[in-house]
């Protein structure tokens, strides 16, 4: 009876084990979640806490008038069976709020079996160059969920190109008499640091003499788009034409250099004055070179200006209006008895012309009875039209040291200074004077139409003052060409009568004398 007992209690024990599936044994025989042992268990007992995180992101600002938002996205690691929430709160960094971005503060609340919620920070953009900036956007007070991270940071791309740096404007017009002047350099947009550069001097006025600068490295502050430049004026006693300074902006930090408006040239006009008519004869009963005027006809040009005063010794230096000084070949004043000369200086304007003044001197690419046609490559000043090439005007010698033709004649030079395919143009006439450094200087160009006139006397029928103009009996036109082109023509250029002291329209093909000038106080 005993071993019957033993065997029941060993069959029980094998069973219970079995029921323990893969030898795991529960407290009281039973799973966990399942308190009445049914076997249904409890679906809530293994869910996990959802984990939120989010990514540092960039924005690109545009211009202020533009709405601008960084959009910061919470995502979930699962759905949340229940509401879940979290806050978020910006702080500065590089950038900073109010003025690089709004202050933003918030909750972000997430409803049951939402995965992702977002939340935007307004950015205030700026025409400002500078840095790229950033803040930090901080998360804390989770409910309902975990935190991924605590922080991400927002970077705020700066959109505005390094600003360019030039002058206002390409020329400042002034007068020794004018004492302290300023002109301004500018950028065309403001940085948020400070943009510094220097200036350096040319020209043909004097510093200390003519003028004086105090310093030449200048500094353009924060958030500010210029700064003067002053330059102080000194007066003196000499009857001077025009002078020159020439500023050049260079070694600019934090800027680049506007390259077509790095320079600027302040004109200093000095004593120089406007010539007058030449008129000294009046209009009397159909005489318009009369002693007298004419009753009724009072006022006349001949009573008015510097020609009034132009007796006995006043026409040394000129007929008439008109004030000159004879330069030899290096530039130095001569006498106004030589009769060998090479230029002429007119001390009203301060512009010198190129003149044949001496027979010995003239050679064949020089002589006065030489013609040329109207010729300019530079599209800014040639009105839409340079003139024409004249390919085999031009024919060298055996040894191509010289080239002819019927009106011209041009030493051969190697360097590209004379363009021997386009022929007998006013380009290469002056291109070569400008290679020889004639009367010691090198930016020989045509006269403007207003030089032409001023240069000459109205009251003649050839008005030009011999004794300083003699090559004008050689030339064999009646015309001279100036460097003015028609407005409403490109097909011609003004050009200054000789015979009647009058401008008028030259065809820009037709072979008529020339004659150079240079004034750095004036443009073409």
């Amino acid at each position: 009876m005993a071993f019957k007992h033993r065997f029941l209690i060993s069959s029980l024990l094998v069973l219970s084990l079995a029921a323990c599936g893969d030898g795991e044994v529960f407290q009281n025989g039973q799973p966990p979640g399942d308190p009445t042992g049914d076997g249904g268990g409890d679906d809530g007992g293994s869910q996990t806490t959802p984990v939120a995180s989010a990514s540092s992101l960039t924005v690109t600002e545009l211009t202020p008038n533009d709405a601008v938002q960084a959009e910061v996205v919470v995502t979930l690691s699962e759905a949340s069976g229940s509401a879940a929430s979290l806050s978020y709160a910006t702080t500065n960094g590089t950038a900073l709020a109010t003025e690089h971005y709004r202050s933003t503060t918030g909750t972000l609340e997430f409803a049951a079996g939402q995965t992702s919620k977002s939340f935007s920070v307004p950015i205030i953009s700026n025409n400002y160059y500078g840095s790229d900036k950033s803040f930090t956007v901080n998360f804390s007070g989770a409910s309902g969920l975990e935190l991924g991270v605590s922080a991400i940071e927002v970077t705020i791309k700066n959109n505005d190109a390094i600003p360019s740096l030039q002058f206002s404007q390409p020329q400042f017009k002034t007068s020794e008499q004018a004492g302290e002047i300023e002109v301004l350099a500018r950028l065309s947009h403001a940085s948020e640091t400070p943009v510094t550069f220097a200036v350096s001097l040319a020209g043909t006025a004097t510093r200390d003499s003519d003028y004086t600068i105090a310093e030449q490295a200048f500094s353009i502050p924060a958030f500010t788009t210029q700064v003067e430049i002053p330059l102080v004026m000194l007066s003196d006693d000499l009857k001077e034409g025009g002078e020159t300074i020439v500023l050049g902006l260079n070694n600019a930090d934090g800027a680049s250099i506007n390259s077509a408006r790095s320079m600027l040239t302040v004109m200093i006009s000095g004593d120089a004055v406007l010539a007058d008519t030449g008129y000294v004869g009046y209009y009397n009963a159909g005489n318009y070179n009369a002693a007298t005027a004419a009753a009724g006809y009072e006022n006349q040009d001949a009573d008015y200006g510097r020609d009034t005063g132009a007796e006995g010794t006043f026409d040394d230096d000129g007929q008439g209006n008109l004030n000159f000084t004879k330069l030899d070949f290096n530039g130095n004043a001569l006498p106004r008895t030589a009769t060998a000369f090479e230029c002429v200086r007119d001390n009203l304007s301060g512009t010198v012309y190129a003149v044949w003044g001496s027979p010995t001197y003239i050679d064949g690419w020089n002589n006065p009875a030489n013609l040329y046609r109207w010729y300019n490559s530079d599209p800014a000043n040639n009105a839409g039209n340079a003139g024409t090439y004249s390919p085999n005007e031009l024919e060298p010698n055996l040894d191509e040291t010289y080239y002819t033709a019927p009106t011209c004649e041009f030493p051969g030079i190697e360097g590209g200074e004379i363009d021997y395919e386009a022929g007998c143009t006013s380009e290469n006439y002056l291109n070569y004077l400008n290679v020889l450094g004639y009367c010691g200087f090198s930016d020989w160009r045509l006269p403007t139409v207003n030089e032409a006139q001023s240069s000459s006397l109205f009251g003649q029928l050839l008005s030009y003052d011999a004794n300083y103009f003699p090559d004008v009996a050689q030339f064999s036109s009646t015309k001279i060409m100036t460097s003015s082109p028609a407005a409403d023509n490109a097909g011609a250029a003004w050009c200054w009568d000789i015979q009647n002291a009058r401008r008028m329209l030259c065809n820009k093909n037709d072979y008529i004398s020339i004659r150079a000038a240079r004034n750095p106080a004036v443009r073409e």
